[in-house]
């Protein structure tokens, strides 16, 4: 019988220990193995924990239906986080009924989330609630001036109300703050051009366009600021490009004919212009523009008493358009009739004083906004241009202020049943 030594017997225990200690399975140690287990349950544990725990308060909000989320806003009503996401997926989906008690409910409840209130602003510029819109803004910007999209908002009211200058700073603001915002560098290069501060607009707009260079908006833009400081080669060349990208876009080719009669290098120019004006009338034959196109048309063919006809059609139809008066008077002076041409470019001065006047009053508001007298004096001055719809806007700003003043209010009627006789039948 053989015996087992004592080297053999030592080997077989260190193989048996081996064996004991390995997983059958990867070949891992049992203890590296428990070791591992237990730190796969410490994990699924912690996941668990912040599950159903207070951190996932937010991401459970932001990942229930809307039906869920709504529901859940009915059982916890102090819940802003939740009205905050009702609130601003109601806004996002155009459902601005809906959407504005619930963006008020969230911005009560969370005072110091400045997004509900500047999404509520957004609805209330939509419904041309401009004077609710412009408070809340205004205590945005106030509270958060880091908050980009609120100077970009304040910033549309302001453009609405033609004040340039006080536009130009809420989005000198914004670019400051993401200089990636092509929208915001588009809006303050127009301010710019309206200001007559062309400079400034041309960087504006070449900053815009290089975030978006493909943008069909941004190139006609640039082609009329390049159109004002004389870079007529750039400026065709832009409008062209611009129509080719939207070419069913009526003002973009509205523009192209614009820069190409106003700066006619060749006949091609003008043959383009009246292809294009052509497609307009077709498409478009009410189009505002339409009248003060053909006559600048007939002005480059030397059909001179067709344009004073033309450019007369466009000034009964849009009695503010200043450009309309310059191009009458041009075109009388052509004819010879001294006496009526000085009267349409009198006309033309004079408006353009009035719309100085206009511009400092509206620069005063802007630091001044509460003051009825003012909106009254700027009424005043639009009638005179004549501007109708901004006048009766500017009484209803008055009218807001001192609801039980009898002279804004009787004049606010009188404007207001103007407005309702001009109003074609059927509409």
């Amino acid at each position: 019988m053989r015996t087992t030594s004592i080297d053999e017997m030592t080997t077989t225990d260190n193989l048996a220990s081996t064996k004991e200690e390995r997983s059958p399975y990867l070949g891992i140690p049992k203890k590296l193995q428990i070791t591992l287990l237990a730190g796969v349950l410490a994990v699924l544990a912690a996941g668990l924990t912040w599950w159903f725990g207070p951190w996932s308060h937010k991401f459970h909000i932001r990942h229930m239906g809307f039906l869920e989320l709504h529901w859940y806003t009915e059982s916890h009503p102090k819940d802003g986080y939740a009205w905050r996401e009702l609130g601003l997926r109601l806004a996002r989906d155009g459902d601005a009924q809906l959407a504005e008690p619930a963006l008020i409910q969230a911005t009560l409840l969370n005072p110091n989330d400045p997004e509900p209130p500047t999404a509520l602003a957004e609805i209330y510029i939509a419904q041309k609630h401009y004077k609710e819109a412009f408070e809340l803004l205004k205590s945005v910007t106030s509270r958060f001036p880091n908050y980009e999209l609120a100077h970009v908002d304040l910033g549309r009211i302001y453009t609405h109300k033609a004040s340039y200058l006080h536009a130009a700073d809420e989005y000198q603001a914004a670019v400051k703050l993401d200089p990636k915002d092509s929208v915001a560098w588009r809006e303050l290069g127009i301010c710019y051009l309206q200001m007559q501060q062309s400079a400034n607009a041309e960087q504006a707009v070449q900053r815009a366009l290089q975030l978006d260079p493909k943008n069909p908006d941004y190139l006609a833009l640039a082609s009329s600021v390049d159109a004002a400081v004389g870079k007529i080669d750039q400026a065709v060349a832009e409008a062209r490009q611009a129509a080719l990208l939207a070419p069913r876009n009526l003002p973009i080719q509205s523009n192209l004919v614009t820069i190409l009669l106003q700066n006619p290098r060749s006949p091609s120019d003008i043959a383009l212009a009246a292809r294009t004006l052509d497609y307009i009338r077709q498409h478009a034959p009410t189009a505002p523009l339409l009248p003060y196109q053909e006559g600048l048309l007939a002005e480059q063919q030397g059909h001179w008493q067709e344009a004073v006809h033309d450019f007369e059609q466009a000034i009964q139809l849009n009695p503010s358009d200043d450009a309309g008066y310059y191009a009458l008077g041009q075109a009388l002076r052509h004819l010879g009739r001294t006496a009526e041409a000085t009267k349409e470019l009198a006309i033309y001065q004079r408006h353009q004083d009035l719309r100085r006047r206009i511009e400092n009053i509206r620069l005063e508001l802007g630091s001044n906004s509460n003051n009825p007298k003012l909106y009254l004096q700027l009424a005043r001055l639009q009638l005179q241009i004549p501007d109708l719809a901004g006048a009766i806007e500017s009484l209803q700003n008055a009218h807001e202020l001192a609801p039980n003043d009898p002279t804004i209010t009787a004049h606010l009627q009188q404007l207001q049943q103007i407005q309702n006789a001009q109003v074609p039948a059927g509409q």
